[in-house]
């Protein structure tokens, strides 16, 4: 296995751990991961299914399931965009609001003691690393076509280098 097999495996087992611990603490709030990173970008500002959709890298059709659910517990009100009906803007309730308070909160607290053990050298590592690697995957969307070339390449034999 190269060492990049090795980082990318570590990096997605690491992801699926950390969202299965923070939907079991968010679970508390009768909220999962998901739906907390909703209620943080509503806050910040994204109001939209597309807007939330595009950040999360998630579909809009996920996002309307998880702001509905989350209208249905309380926490987000939506209305209609007035100048186009099929828009629909979400903001936080003041139940939503006192929620994402608390949830804040807790999560803080819960990253301070999950990265506790390690310096802040390290840590600024490993964020220097992943900030890397999304740029450079962010970039992917933008280059299918050369994605489509290279496979090409590489399956009639040439080195993928193309």
């Amino acid at each position: 296995m190269s060492l990049e097999t090795d980082i990318t495996h570590k990096l997605l087992a690491t992801t699926r751990l950390l969202e299965r611990t923070w939907d079991e603490v968010f679970a508390r709030f009768g909220i999962g991961l998901r739906a907390y990173e909703i209620l943080v970008d509503i806050a910040a500002g994204l109001d939209t299914t597309t807007q939330l959709a595009d950040l999360t890298q998630s579909t809009p059709a996920s996002i309307t399931h998880k702001t509905k659910l989350m209208e249905d517990l309380g926490y987000l009100a939506r209305r209609v965009d007035p100048a186009d009906k099929r828009v629909w803007h979400f903001s936080l309730t003041e139940r939503g609001r006192a929620l994402l308070e608390t949830v804040q909160r807790v999560n803080a607290a819960a990253l301070d003691q999950l990265y506790g053990e390690f310096s802040t050298e390290q840590k600024q590592h490993v964020a220097s690393f992943l900030d890397a690697l999304a740029a450079h995957l962010s970039q992917v969307p933008q280059h299918r076509d050369a994605i489509a070339a290279w496979l090409d390449d590489f399956f009639s034999g040439g080195d993928g280098r193309a």
